[in-house]
């Protein structure tokens, strides 16, 4: 666990996570609800703040990523933006047709991931359905997201497949250079006061979202079947015969492996602290330096 970022006067609720060498940039929000950029400098052991990004600041940062020396912000309802490692400055990125085009329904499902040198963002749509009770509650119903890919050296968006299914809250990432989405729910999502939580309503087909592998060749999403994973509330879920914990939307690579030919379900046994993991916090990796730990250290922290 890194030093507090409460030492950064300003910060208040973290939302996500990005690693560039020895670096660890955290999207906040403040008190007041207005974005920042944290850096933490591993070596050092200091927290410091990024300049504003020139953007409206109290739309809330959904997701981060980086390629080569710079660092892109996904916003949930605005256009991207990228910070220069080197010259400590912002640039505005090419608004994509999801955030310009789509319905105020839109939304950005915390999911961004670098893939074949290009950024893919995964947007998705709902309706708003009103529910006459005493508490004036309203719930989402997510459809399917669609996925964008934008080219940083031609800075332009392109528009690919739909999911199979709708995704709430999901997460994008890479294994086995597939690009899969996983997490978050796939039905009714409540609503209190305006803000979307990730409780979602008991339904028929459950609410966990599917797990889905893409096909950048056939432009197509296809669902990858559960056979291995036992009921849970770990967020445990298989993917190209690895075992993923989608803890607050960051896949965590459990280190199990599923046999060629396994018939039988994993083990999930001993893995039951993930549950204890505080629902606002952001997880990331870091390079573990373990030359100043101790062998019961090392085994303490290998599996993050």
């Amino acid at each position: 666990m890194l030093p507090s970022l409460q030492k950064q006067d300003e910060a208040d609720e973290c939302h996500c996570a990005e690693v560039i060498g020895n670096y660890v940039y955290v999207a906040a929000s403040t008190a007041s609800e207005q974005s920042i950029v944290c850096c933490y400098d591993t070596v050092h052991d200091i927290w410091s703040t990024l300049p504003p990004i020139p953007t409206s600041s109290d739309i809330q940062i959904g997701s981060m990523c980086h390629i080569e020396d710079h660092l892109y912000v996904i916003y949930k309802s605005s256009a991207p933006y990228r910070y220069n490692i080197a010259t400590n400055q912002w640039q505005s990125v090419a608004r994509s047709k999801a955030v310009c085009d789509l319905s105020q329904a839109t939304f950005c499902n915390k999911a961004a991931a670098v893939y074949k040198s290009c950024i893919y963002v995964l947007y998705g749509q709902g309706e708003v359905q009103e529910v006459e009770d005493e508490y004036g509650e309203t719930f989402f119903s997510p459809e399917v997201s669609v996925l964008y890919c934008f080219d940083p050296k031609k800075n332009v968006w392109e528009k690919k497949a739909s999911t199979k299914t709708p995704h709430f809250g999901s997460s994008l990432f890479v294994v086995n250079n597939n690009l899969c989405v996983a997490g978050g729910s796939g039905s009714l999502i409540s609503s209190f006061y305006g803000e979307y939580v990730l409780a979602a309503v008991d339904g028929p087909d459950g609410d966990a979202a599917a797990v889905e592998v893409y096909n950048d060749q056939k432009d197509a999403w296809s669902v990858v079947k559960q056979t291995h994973i036992p009921p849970n509330d770990l967020g445990a879920v298989e993917i190209e015969e690895r075992v993923y914990f989608i803890i607050n939307s960051f896949p965590v690579d459990s280190g199990i492996r599923i046999p060629a030919g396994e018939v039988y379900s994993v083990v999930l046994d001993g893995w039951e602290d993930l549950e204890k993991v505080e629902t606002d916090a952001v997880l990331c990796y870091v390079p573990l330096k373990t030359e100043n730990l101790t062998t019961e250290e090392i085994d303490d922290n290998s599996s993050f």
